[in-house]
Parts: C-alpha cells; structure tokens; sequence
C-alpha cells in the first residue's frame, strides 16, 4: 500500500510504466478493492482526465499521452472522458469558442475506446452516444461501405471526423492482405475525393487531412499532395473554403514530412510569403518545422525577432500585434527542431532590441533552449559511441 501511494502520489502518471505498475498493483487486491484502493484507482484516473483538458495541458502530445494511458482503465469515468474527448467539443480555440481536440488526441481517445472488449464497450457507451457506439462496432468490423457513408453525410460533423479516421486506419490494415485490398482502395478513394474537393466543413477537414497522414506516403503523395500541387488554382476553393483547404494541405505536408522541393516552395510561397493570415503562416511554421530543413534556419530566427524580410513575410507588418506574436513563437517553437546553439545566442543577444519581446516569448525561447542542448547532448553522445 505505501508503494502504491509512492507511485500516484510522487510520481508522473503521464509515464505509462509507473501508471501500469500501480494499475497492476491495485487489480491485484480483492474485488471490490478496498477503500483505500479504490481511493488510489480514482485518484489515477482522475489525474489523468485533468491532464486531458485543453484548459489544464496546452500541449497536444502531452494530452495525447493523457488519453492514452486512460485508455488502459475500463473504469465508466474513464470511458465517459474518453468518449467526450473523441466525439465532443472539449477544448476552447484562440477566438473563445467551442471546437473538438485536436486529431491526434481524439485518435488517442478512440484508440482506447477500441481496446475496449465489445460488451465493456457496449455496456459503457450506450448511455452516451449511440452513434458512437455504431461508429465502433464498425471499425472493429472493418465496414468500409457504411463508414463512407457516414463521410458523405454532413448532418453529424462529430460523426464524419471519426468516420474518416477509421477509413484511414483501416486502410493500412486492409491493404496487407489480398482479400482487403478492393475495401483498402475504396477507403483511400473516400478520403482522397473528400481532401480534394474540400466539401466538408472545418472539423471534418482537419480530420480527414489526420486521416490521411496515418496513411504510408507514397499512397498520400499519389492520391492527393501531388494532384493538389499541381492542380492548386483549379482546386482551391474561393474565399475561406479555399484559406482552410491551403491549412489542410500544409498541414499534411508537415505531417508526413514530405522531403520534396516543390512542398518546401509552397509552404514558403502560399504558407508565408503570398498569404496575410496568421493561422495559416503558423500551420506553414509547423510543417517547415517537421521538414527540418536548416535552410529555414534564418527566416524562422528572423520572423522570432519580428524582423522578417518584406520580400520573405510581406504581409508581417500588417498583422496585428496579437497575431505577431502568435506567429514569433511558432516561429521560436520550430527552432527547436532547425535551430542550433547560434540560433539561440542570436535571439538572446537581440531580444533586447526587439520591439514587442514577451513573457511568452521568453517561455518559448526557454522550451527551445532546452530542446536544441538536449538535442546536442544526445547527438554528441551518439558520436562519442560510434567511436568507442
């Protein structure tokens, strides 16, 4: 018993051993547990549901995780969080308003639902939604036709997005056998025509665009990055249906770190330099970042110091001084990943001088920092083993 209250209580539930240790430990008791236990088990899960809320966790990857190990607690609390976090609105957007969890977390939710056995899931979810319990049932029961239905429907958005991360990850299952393979194609034909037609609303698109980068890339870059290149002006769509198709498509891109010169162009082109929107310059920031590509290395420092070239962000200086910011510090996120030691002595030995500097720059250069010395620790590391 200390042991178990050693591990809830003084120690990282976002660990996945230590939270299977101590869940090990309490099933291990006499049913029902006594109070105590049962006590540490709700202590377990509902640290975990805190760490799930977009209010509590910014960060996506560590909510993800949150869901994740939830996932491992059959409890009806855990079921109930991990039902409303994949199929409702839970987390609050920048303008304030009610939006669903970003894709990877809602899969994380859902992926746990499924490792569910079927009557668990179907006793614990039928007071929630049936829909969702249907949208389960066929997933496990690999029902491409009937989950393309629920794509082409457009009345439950909730619905729709679950529908094409299911079709998604059934198409890698079904692609490795012979028998699979008309249900594997007719579900990448689903989700390719959704992509490139764009006719769906926001939600569903950034669902649909996961969905896809689940999918191996050479089937991604056959089916719709290429055909979206190269057909740009004539598939995007006018007015904001066509800005969120272009936050979709960079989006993917970074995903799954297409390593192409004509991707890298368009984030730079159509992501920063040809567009005003805030939104849209920070989803191009994130993919440039995931691309790792060092030639980047100076713009991203620049656009952190508010300094960018008129001819790289010529639309910068009209942003507004929230959205500046917003912009710099994705700008100081991607760092991470395309700065190095002299990325940081240059913002450090300009911050001072940089009109706008905040508290929350200051925190993301910090979260930088520590990501490019550990990234150097661990790379000097490798070397000093090769040569052992």
């Amino acid at each position: 018993m200390p042991f178990l209250e050693i591990l809830v209580y003084g120690m990282n539930l976002l660990e996945s051993e230590r939270t299977f240790l101590a869940r090990c430990l309490s099933e291990g008791v006499q049913q029902p547990p006594p109070p105590a236990i049962a006590i540490l088990n709700d202590t377990v899960t509902s640290a975990l549901i805190w760490r799930l809320q977009s209010g509590n966790e910014p960060n996506s990857a560590q909510r993800s995780r949150a869901a994740e190990l939830l996932g491992q607690i059959a409890s009806p609390t855990a079921v109930a969080q991990l039902a409303n976090t994949a199929y409702y609105p839970t987390r609050t957007d920048r303008r304030g308003g009610s939006a669903y969890d970003y894709s990877n977390v809602r899969m994380a939710a859902i992926i746990g639902l499924l490792r569910m056995g079927e009557t668990d899931q179907e006793e614990l979810l039928a007071g929630i939604d049936l829909v969702l319990s249907e949208l389960l049932f066929l997933w496990q029961n690999r029902d491409v036709s009937l989950l393309i239905e629920w794509l082409d429907q457009d009345l439950n958005t909730s619905a729709q997005g679950l529908a094409a991360m299911a079709l998604g990850d059934l198409y890698m299952q079904l692609k490795l056998s012979p028998e699979g393979l008309p249900a594997a194609q007719q579900a990448i034909d689903a989700l390719a025509a959704k992509f490139l037609t764009g006719e769906m609303d926001e939600a569903t698109h950034w669902a649909v665009a996961y969905a896809m980068a689940t999918i191996d890339l050479p089937t991604v870059r056959q089916t719709v990055l290429q055909p979206f290149l190269d057909n740009l002006d004539t598939l995007l769509r006018p007015g904001v249906s066509g800005l969120q198709q272009l936050k979709c498509l960079t989006y993917l891109i970074g995903l799954v770190r297409w390593q192409d010169q004509q991707a890298r162009t368009f984030l730079l082109q159509r992501g920063i330099r040809d567009t005003s929107d805030p939104n849209l310059m920070a989803v191009a920031i994130d993919a440039l970042a995931r691309l790792a590509d060092t030639r980047d290395r100076p713009l991203m420092e620049s656009i952190a110091l508010g300094q960018p070239s008129v001819e790289a962000v010529p639309h910068f200086a009209g942003l507004t001084k929230a959205h500046q910011q917003y912009v710099r510090r994705k700008a100081i996120d991607a760092l991470a990943s395309l700065g190095d030691a002299t990325s940081l002595a240059n913002l450090r030995q300009n911050r001072d001088d940089t009109a706008g500097w905040s508290q929350d720059l200051e925190q993301a250069l910090y979260r930088t920092s520590e990501e490019i010395f550990w990234r150097k620790y661990r790379d000097d590391g490798l070397r000093m083993g090769g040569r052992l």
